[in-house]
């Protein structure tokens, strides 16, 4: 009886998988990662950390900021106002609904 290519694919996949196994377990990425804290592998230590915005800020308004946007979007409700800094300059980042959309961002 002649031997079908489901055999030898089932073959290949079991070497390889062998092959591939051991070299992640012994190899030095395998290491690296199994003997390291895992939070320092991910890299969060590496991000750049949020910035406080200074108390004595010559802010505009919510309300100003508000009517510049009815200016330019239908505005039916807001769902959210928050103060964020977007290169280096403050910012009011608004969530709203208009009456035939979901929420904007604006």
């Amino acid at each position: 009886m002649a031997k079908g290519k489901h055999y030898y694919i089932r073959k290949l996949h079991r070497y390889l998988g062998l092959i591939l196994g051991v070299s992640f377990c012994s190899g030095p990425w395998g290491l690296y990662f199994s003997w390291n804290n895992i939070d320092e592998v991910h890299g969060d230590q590496l991000r750049k950390e949020k910035r406080f915005l200074p108390a004595n800020l010559n802010l505009v308004s919510p309300q100003v900021a508000l009517q510049e946007l009815k200016k330019t979007a239908t505005v039916d409700s807001i769902k959210a106002i928050q103060l964020i800094e977007i290169l280096g300059v403050p910012t009011y980042q608004m969530s709203y609904f208009t009456k035939t959309e979901d929420v904007k961002k604006a």
